[in-house]
């Protein structure tokens, strides 16, 4: 039980908790209400309730940007066409036009891909932001392959000569002349 409590306290409980603590303390703020938790005459746990500090909120904001994710669904019924987008548990609907739709519709359920475009968005009180409508302009086909394999690839071809240092520069254009 101790040690659960300081877990929560030190933000590093487990997500079921940690969601327990979150909903008592917005349920003390709507209330208006604070509150604690003490062990013996300790104070283990406050609950900033009505006194936590309040988050401006920023947004909404139209400026250029990327998604990455999964194509999910595509189609539409006029000129604007829905694209459906799905960047890890988020779902992100976006706009586009026949001519981009029908060349993403060929990644449905495929390999990832990274819209580019102008997005409407806002932060949101956790501190992420928060997608409200997305206009895709182009896109590109991302790679499957792990971060760690790409990684492992780079060493593999960037390893010192033997008995030597690399140099930094022929490093560089090695790297260039294989694009």
């Amino acid at each position: 039980m101790q040690r659960r409590l300081d877990e929560i306290r030190f933000g590093t409980g487990p997500k079921p908790a940690t969601d327990a603590f979150r909903q008592i303390d917005e349920k003390l703020a709507a209330d208006n209400a604070v509150g604690r938790v003490f062990r013996g005459k300790a104070k283990v746990i406050d609950f900033t309730g009505r006194n936590r500090p309040v988050e401006s909120t920023i947004g909404p904001i139209v400026q250029p940007g990327t998604l990455d994710g999964e194509v999910m669904q595509v189609g539409g019924r006029d000129e604007t066409i829905n694209v459906h987008i799905k960047a890890g548990d988020e779902f992100h609907r976006c706009i586009t036009t026949k001519a981009i739709a029908r060349r993403l519709a060929q990644h449905i359920f495929g390999a990832p891909v990274r819209v580019r475009g102008t997005g409407t968005w806002s932060r949101v009180e956790s501190g992420g932001w928060k997608v409200h409508r997305f206009d895709i302009e182009s896109f590109e086909t991302l790679d499957k392959i792990p971060l760690s394999k790409t990684f492992e690839g780079l060493r593999t071809r960037l390893q010192p000569p033997e008995g030597g240092r690399a140099n930094p520069v022929d490093m560089l254009q090695q790297l260039r002349e294989e694009r």
